[in-house]
C-alpha cells in the first residue's frame, strides 16, 4: 500500500473578477500518494477538509470534484497535477479545471511561477492558469500558485 504524504502549504489566487482585491489567499491541506512509477494522486476525500480561501471578502471552501492525478520525477526536476475543483461561493458555485506545473503564468500585472520539486526537503511550488466555468466566477481567468511541504518527504 502506498504511503500517504500530508501537504501543508498556501495558495495564492489571482482572478479577473474584482481585480482590486488580489490575491485571494488561503491554505489547502491535502493528502497525496506517490507511486514509484512517477505518478502521484490526491484523493477527493483527502482534499480541502480544512481548506479555506479568502476571496471576495468571503470564506470559500474549495473541493476536488474528482481524484487528481499527475506525474512527478524529483531527480529530473519535473512535477505536475491536473485538478477539477469546485469553489463554494456565496451566490453561485464555480468550477475550475486547471493543470499545476513548474511554468510561469501571467495575467495582466500578476505573475505566478512553479519550481522544480525540492527533493531534499519535500517542498513544491506549482502554478497554473485557467478559466472558471459556471456560477459567480464563470468566464473569469485566474492564476493559482500553490507552495508548501509534504511530510513525510516522498523523495527521501
Amino acid at each position: 500500500m502506498p504511503t500517504e504524504h500530508v501537504f501543508n502549504g498556501n495558495v495564492n489566487l489571482y482572478t479577473t473578477y474584482e481585480l482590486e482585491v488580489q490575491p485571494a489567499q488561503g491554505a489547502i491541506p491535502l493528502i497525496a500518494t506517490f507511486e514509484p512509477a512517477g505518478t502521484w494522486v490526491i484523493k477527493r476525500d483527502h482534499f480541502g477538509k480544512q481548506g479555506r480561501l479568502e476571496i471576495l471578502d468571503e470564506d470559500v471552501v474549495i473541493t476536488l470534484r474528482f481524484d487528481a492525478a499527475g506525474q512527478h520525477d524529483a531527480a529530473q526536476g519535473h512535477m505536475h497535477i491536473d485538478l477539477k475543483c469546485l469553489f463554494d461561493l456565496p451566490l453561485l458555485d464555480s468550477k475550475l479545471k486547471i493543470r499545476l506545473d513548474q511554468r510561469t503564468y501571467q495575467l495582466g500585472a500578476y505573475s505566478v511561477s512553479g519550481a522544480p520539486p525540492d527533493s531534499a526537503n519535500g517542498r513544491i511550488r506549482l502554478a497554473g492558469s485557467g478559466m472558471f466555468s459556471e456560477g459567480m466566477l464563470g468566464g473569469h481567468d485566474c492564476l493559482i500558485e500553490v507552495a508548501g511541504t509534504f511530510s513525510p518527504n516522498p523523495w527521501a
